[in-house]
């Protein structure tokens, strides 16, 4: 497992980012930095993520698969809104596209990977 650690780089309203806005998520990696969906699948527990804002309590987040897609759930309430996200290498300096239920886009960029 891997744990990235992303900045928001953009959003409807804060379109030059914020440095202070976190997404930190743990995922197996292949070799080739795409998310291991095999690795997914045979996972004994639930791969983690939580989205840090000045301000506000840590949101704690659960990735789920959803058909062939991947998403954010709250693990506080299967009953908040899913969140989808993608990126196709999940490395430092790649951005990650997180969509809202309302369908606005959030980038992320990667800053950091490290092993867990």
């Amino acid at each position: 497992m891997k744990k990235l650690t992303m900045l928001l780089a953009q959003s409807p309203d804060k379109p030059d980012g914020d440095i202070e806005d976190r997404l930190v998520m743990g995922l197996a990696l292949t070799q080739q930095g795409q998310i291991d969906v095999e690795a997914y699948h045979s996972a004994g527990s639930p791969w983690l993520a939580r989205r840090e804002r000045p301000g506000t309590e840590p949101r704690q987040l659960e990735v789920i698969r959803i058909d062939e897609r991947w998403a954010l759930q709250s693990i506080r309430s299967e009953d908040d809104p899913i969140w989808t996200f993608d990126g196709h290498v999940f490395r430092p300096g790649e951005l990650v596209r997180l969509r809202r239920p309302d369908s606005k886009e959030l980038l992320f960029r990667i800053v950091s990977t490290e092993s867990e």
